[in-house]
């Protein structure tokens, strides 16, 4: 991915509901609520269950002077579970509920899903009224759980290390050992064996 899911998802939420920056935010991050009565949303990854990590070796052309290079490239796909929380004063969270799970399968959200390598669920796993959390505020407030899979990925490149290229061996046994030659010696270098 090229950004946090959360960061993905508050972009959808955005773009699909026409929201300002300051109504859609990722939650913990220290925010205040919009003092108004209006529909704000906030966005918290509250699991996520790597179930495949990798590292691998891969070469890369560097330019200008076009010679190859390696690379460590580190991957990790993880299952992310995702809590959408829309909240109003107003009727709006109530109204507008709908539409998250509408805009996580536009073709908005499609395009950025191929860009980022992840997958939204269609459908989310769960739709909670949790409106009783506020207490006597009355603040409309729905939960909505959702599912992605999510592929992060980075390449690291390797520094340049010297290396042993030519090995000697030496067999011994109760006579040779601890004189100047061996009853077997041999090279492996470059050229096979000498």
């Amino acid at each position: 991915m090229n950004s946090l899911i959360e960061q993905l998802l508050v972009d959808i939420i955005k773009h699909n509901l026409s929201l300002d920056n300051e109504r859609v935010f990722i939650g913990n991050q220290n925010k205040k609520l919009p003092p108004d009565n209006n529909l704000f949303v906030i966005v918290t990854a509250i699991n996520e269950q790597p179930f495949s990590v990798n590292s691998s070796m891969i070469s890369k052309i560097v330019a200008p002077a076009i010679t190859a290079t390696m690379w460590e490239r580190q991957e990790v796909l993880s299952k992310a579970t995702v809590q959408i929380d829309l909240l109003s004063r107003n009727s709006d969270a109530l109204t507008r509920r709908w539409e998250i799970a509408a805009a996580l399968q536009s073709f908005y959200a499609q395009q950025k899903m191929e860009e980022n390598s992840c997958k939204i669920a269609r459908i989310p796993s769960s739709f909670v009224n949790a409106s009783g959390a506020e207490g006597g505020s009355n603040i409309n407030r729905f939960a909505i759980t959702i599912s992605a899979l999510i592929w992060n990925r980075k390449d690291i490149a390797l520094p340049i290390y010297d290396y042993y290229d030519t090995f000697t061996q030496r067999v011994d046994d109760e006579k040779s050992i601890g004189t100047a030659n061996g009853i077997i010696e041999f090279t492996i270098d470059a050229n096979g064996i000498t």
